[in-house]
């Protein structure tokens, strides 16, 4: 009875295990029960005890019980006697935590100080202010997780105001964006409960002022390494995640910050970006290389935008190589060219290596870089994805690639983004795709590569024959003809492609025709995006109801003629004819 009241009320989405019904009438009554939409809660009210205590045992989480709770006063206070922990930890059902269900309880359904514990990890759909509102009324908490909640990170002073509701607070769990090392972010660092395990450092909006202090970072470097005097461990021992990027890099010492960051035993970060440096300095790489040499923890490590010049990625080379943990790196926007790439590839070649995810894209990159990753992946590297994409890569390079690719002694490259490589070519795209069958390539990029229609027939029988899952041929000017050849390919019974995109191709009715029709006999396929081209939009292909067909905006403009936009007298005249035409 209750479960359905509160599933009519819109409160609940997870009390499906009480199955309540009511009672069957007696046979002399008329069999027209009362309708479902007019039960109450009294059901569950008049329950014995035992019997209530029973029915609550059976929901799934604490959120159900919660949930229950809102619904009366007498229900409120069953669950609380069955209630037998201090924790509100809606964490366990993120969706159905509101800030109508967190007020409820903290403000009038739950006894002020009953709860000790708030775990709000995840909770999406709660803001900031109905938490601190939380906060004021059960002043007794003394654990918070307070992790991804809402709408972007928390504020230092959105922070302090939820520590200042608090009374007996021990420890704060949560996330936080700061402008620069804001003299907010350094009390809040000060207080012993504080636990952060992401901090976003960004500037303000261009012509916004900054404190003349918060954009030196040498102050928050003391503050996340300082111990607190009762005993402990320093904030950084909490920190997971650091994102200087978009403006952060603009902050002065960015470099020496991120490097005194990583140095010392106690760093746990695992996340590390820095982009916007306006010039990364040889000697500035150098240090954060010797931080990495002792650093056992980063996983993944961001230095877009940070015009790093060849020099300054051989200063970083051989630290990121070996670094035990290690496992992404991206270098995108740096003006490295192939000599960086080359130290880089070289470094791959130890067998201390563990780098998966390699990201180069607008790095000026050319042949050269291709054949010094193509050795250092057939010497064993074990990068399983490589972006190369907005760089100079001409048939050369994707042969040397394709090389690699086909080494029957194994490669484990998996993906691979050669996209907007504009000198690539036929020639490139060919030996790519003769290389398909051998390898275990399952993601193939090549957006913007000119490769026109003509290597599309073998293209597809490759991909047909292969371990292909993404194939992204877009910009390529395949026209109909080329649709064609991969509607072949989607066709056959052992291919295993699940996204095909083939945006703004020019291909026209005929060969949207021709992929459709091969698009319903295939099961596995999950994605056909066909956007940008020139399919009629008001015809039967562009009407598709396969929804795993994506058309988007066409390019090709259609006029269509009212007939009763005809001139009344006749015919139109040669003049409008001609222009109509």
């Amino acid at each position: 009875m209750a479960a359905l009241a509160l599933r009519r009320s819109g409160l609940s989405g997870g009390l499906d295990l009480l199955n309540i019904q009511p009672e069957e009438p007696p046979p002399t009554v008329a069999p027209a029960a009362a309708p479902a939409d007019s039960w109450s809660t009294t059901t569950l009210e008049t329950l014995p005890e035992d019997a209530l205590a029973s029915v609550l045992a059976q929901l799934g989480s604490s959120v159900d019980q919660l949930v229950v709770a809102c619904v009366s006063s007498s229900l409120c206070d069953a669950v609380s006697r069955s209630w037998a922990r201090d924790a509100l930890l809606l964490s366990s059902d993120p969706h159905l935590a509101t800030d109508q269900l967190l007020l409820q309880l903290t403000l009038g359904r739950l006894a002020r100080g009953l709860v000790r514990e708030l775990d709000i990890a995840g909770c999406d759909l709660l803001t900031k202010s109905a938490v601190t509102r939380a906060a004021m009324a059960q002043r007794t908490i003394q654990r918070l997780n307070g992790t991804n909640v809402g709408v972007g990170s928390w504020t230092p002073e959105q922070l302090l105001r939820v520590i200042a509701a608090l009374d007996d607070l021990r420890v704060l769990t949560a996330d936080c964006r700061s402008l620069g090392a804001s003299s907010p972010l350094l009390r809040l660092l000060a207080h012993p409960a504080v636990r952060l395990r992401k901090l976003v450092l960004h500037k303000p909006e261009s012509g916004a002022a900054l404190e003349p202090a918060a954009d030196d970072l040498v102050s928050l470097t003391a503050a996340l390494k300082r111990k607190p005097p009762g005993g402990g461990d320093a904030p950084v021992a909490s920190l997971r995640e650091v994102d200087l990027g978009q403006s952060g890099g603009g902050l002065r010492g960015a470099f020496e910050f991120v490097a005194a960051l990583l140095a010392g035993e106690e760093c746990r970060v695992q996340k590390l970006a820095l982009s916007g440096v306006r010039s990364a300095s040889v000697e500035a790489l150098a240090a954060l290389g010797a931080a990495l040499d002792g650093n056992r923890h980063l996983e993944q490590l961001s230095l877009g935008c940070n015009f790093i010049s060849a020099e300054g990625c051989r200063a970083l080379a051989a630290a990121v190589a070996s670094h035990p943990a290690l496992r992404s790196l991206s270098l995108e926007h740096n003006p490295i060219q192939d000599s960086g790439a080359a130290a880089l590839s070289a470094a791959l070649c130890g067998r201390g290596s563990r780098l998966t995810s390699l990201s180069l894209p607008f790095t000026g990159a050319k042949d050269g870089a291709c054949r010094a990753l193509a050795d250092a992946l057939a010497a064993g590297a074990p990068l399983a994805s490589l972006d190369l994409g907005g760089n100079l890569v001409t048939a050369g390079g994707a042969a040397a690639l394709a090389a690699a690719l086909a080494d029957p002694s194994g490669c484990a490259l998996r993906s691979l983004n050669l996209a907007a490589n504009y000198r690539l070519g036929p020639e490139g795209a060919l030996s790519l795709a003769a290389a398909l069958p051998s390898s275990g390539l399952a993601e193939l990029h090549l957006a913007g590569c000119a490769v026109g229609a003509g290597p599309v027939g073998r293209i597809a029988a490759a991909v047909a024959r292969s371990s292909l899952r993404l194939l992204d041929l877009s910009h390529n000017q395949i026209g109909d003809r080329g649709a064609w050849d991969l509607a072949w390919a989607i066709a056959e019974p052992h291919a295993q492609l699940t996204t095909l995109i083939l945006k703004s191709d020019d291909i026209e009715d005929d060969g949207a025709a021709e992929l459709l029709a091969a698009l319903a006999h295939n099961t596995v396929l999950e994605v056909l995006d066909l956007s940008g081209n020139r399919i009629d939009p008001s015809g039967e292909h562009g009407a598709s109801q396969d929804r795993r067909v994506t058309l988007g905006f066409q390019s090709r403009p259609f006029l269509h003629t009212p007939a009763e936009a005809a001139p009344s007298g006749g015919e139109a005249s040669g003049g409008d004819a001609a222009s109509s035409a």
